[in-house]
């Protein structure tokens, strides 16, 4: 199943999680944060703020019933009566300012009872103020009667001081419960998207190892001359499609040379029949120019030996055709041999633009593989773009975590949480540099299978060298072939000549003795075509050795095949 999976698609599934794991992890970060912040800013606006606030109020009212405590004990001083006073109008901003800032129903509530106590406490602070700046002292159920007021009214500041600090409780529950949450749900994204992409890319790079691993053997066997290798063929992605390319290249390779060495072969074989007839055309004409020789030497005796002369011209007549038989089908042999030899050369031709096709093939595939090195580059290069990604949002959550120790005590579960995505992006930074580490093998392999697929490129070179060299010998013995045909045709038609005309030299024998010295004269030049013949027959033995010779080396070379 995950042969036939595309490795650029998968590539890009994998690249999809984790930038749709990263935007749930941001969207949640940045969710629980605003609402933590959004927290923090209430427990500072309408929790901090006014408890600051009634604290200073009740620092005031205290300050106001010691100063009436110590003139109760003392006397009266303009200086502590006009501190008292500056008290109460503080006092009085600091209540404006709480009932500005829109306080809740119960606040409300709190703020009115100690208006009415603390009011009530001031009346009778005048009451007692006219006493102490008239050198009088109030009785002990008047002091008795101001202290409780004071105290309840100290009481109701109390009560609303509590209920700001449960309002700022119950805030903290809410910001402690959105904590558990976001990092229950950030722990789950990471850790389904890691088991995700574990599952995807596992399989994936086993497949492309074990890809990679049989086509370097592959190429490796063929680098060796072993052209039997088989190749698992039935995936059906990129690496599939490369494999399925390199099987048919090395198949197609094979039936070439399989072709090259069965014409080889019977290239061979007919070198061989060609040296044989070489050889029994060489015989025949050495065989001629001793027969010619003999009757030169017995030119002057032809008058003595003429019956002797007509019987022997008669075996010679027979000699002669059977002289014209062998050069009529040597001539034929020799005509084959050109037409074999032209064959031959024009496969070879084929055989070389063939094997000039198969090296752009795999210049073809050297290509490709430096294509998927390039895309294995751009995975590389969205790698470093989830790291930048990683590094930004672990700098955010150290200003997070800065901000938060601003804040102090406040801030402190806020500062736990952008510890924790600082965690989760050092930890998305980790995965996206094991993706950096895979295609980074990959991209080692790619290398390996492009320095293999050179080596086998050279070697075509190599072959490619030798069949030339081949060629050139071949339109060399063309050409040997072709100066050879001319001079046979001379033979031939020389034989046929006399063997048209023996008849006429059986009949004119009687006239042997007037035509001595042409009949010297012709043998003489019989003796120079036969030592022509015989000089051209050599050197088309000769030729033919030499051509079954290099089809023997190349038989040799080709045998290193395995085919």
């Amino acid at each position: 199943m995950f042969k036939n999976l595309k490795i650029a698609n998968t590539i890009i599934l994998v690249f999809l999680i984790s930038c749709i794991s990263l935007l749930l992890i941001g969207f949640l970060g940045y969710s629980n944060m605003k609402k933590i912040n959004e927290n923090v800013t209430v427990m500072y606006d309408k929790g901090l703020t006014p408890v600051m606030q009634i604290e200073d109020v009740r620092n005031s009212v205290l300050s106001i019933r010691i100063d009436v405590l110590t003139m109760l004990d003392t006397k009266y001083t303009a200086d502590i009566a006009d501190h008292i006073t500056n008290n109460h109008n503080k006092v009085n901003e600091l209540i404006g300012q709480l009932e500005a800032s829109g306080l809740d129903d119960q606040s409300l509530g709190y703020i009115n009872e100690f208006k009415a106590k603390y009011n009530e406490y001031i009346r009778s602070w005048g009451t007692i103020k006219s006493y102490l700046s008239g050198g009088m002292k109030p009785n002990e159920a008047e002091k008795l009667t101001f202290g409780n007021l004071g105290s309840q009214a100290t009481s109701h500041l109390d009560s609303l001081f509590i209920h700001y600090q449960e309002n700022a409780q119950n805030l903290k529950s809410q910001s402690d419960t959105l904590y558990s949450s976001g990092i229950m749900q950030f722990a789950f994204i990471f850790f389904a998207s890691v088991v995700v992409i574990f599952l995807i890319t596992l399989p994936i790079v086993g497949v492309v190892k074990g890809t990679l691993k049989e086509m370097n053997t592959g190429l490796m066997k063929v680098a060796q001359g072993d052209f039997t290798i088989t190749l698992d063929t039935q995936g059906r992605n990129e690496l599939g499609v490369m494999k399925k390319s390199l099987a048919n290249t090395i198949k197609s390779i094979s039936a070439m040379l399989i072709s090259i060495k069965e014409g080889f072969q019977a290239a061979q074989d007919q070198s061989e029949k060609l040296t044989s007839i070489s050889k029994e055309m060489s015989a025949s004409s050495q065989q001629i120019a001793d027969t010619i020789q003999y009757i030169a030497s017995g030119t002057g005796q032809q008058a003595e030996n003429l019956i002797h002369i007509t019987n022997t011209v008669n075996g010679f007549g027979m000699e002669v055709e059977e002289i014209a038989m062998a050069i009529d089908d040597v001539d034929k042999r020799a005509k084959e041999i050109n037409t074999m030899a032209e064959n031959s050369n024009t496969g070879l031709n084929s055989l070389v633009s063939s094997i000039e096709e198969i090296k752009e093939s795999f210049d073809d595939v050297c290509n490709k593989i430096s294509a998927l090195g390039t895309s294995i580059k751009q995975i590389n290069d969205i790698t470093v773009i989830i790291n930048s990604i990683a590094d930004q949002t672990n700098l955010l959550a150290l200003n997070a975590a800065i901000e938060a120790a601003r804040a102090g005590e406040a801030g402190r579960g806020f500062s736990v949480v952008a510890d924790e995505i600082r965690k989760l992006a050092e930890q998305s930074k980790n995965s996206s540099s094991g993706i950096g580490k895979l295609t980074d093998s990959i991209s080692k392999e790619t290398i390996e299978v492009i320095n293999t697929t050179q080596d086998v490129s050279e070697v075509l070179e190599n072959q490619l060298e030798s069949i030339n060299v081949t060629l050139h010998s071949f339109k060399q013995i063309i050409s040997s072939v072709e100066n050879m045909l001319p001079k046979i045709n001379n033979v031939n038609s020389s034989a046929n000549m006399i063997n048209t005309q023996k008849d006429d030299i059986i009949s004119m024998i009687r006239k042997a003795s007037n035509l001595a010295e042409e009949a010297s004269s012709a043998t003489e030049e019989i003796a120079a075509s036969s030592q022509q013949m015989n000089a051209s027959s050599e050197e088309v033995a000769e030729t033919a050795q030499k051509l079954n010779n290099m089809s023997s080396n190349l038989s040799v070379e080709i045998e290193k095949f395995k085919l």
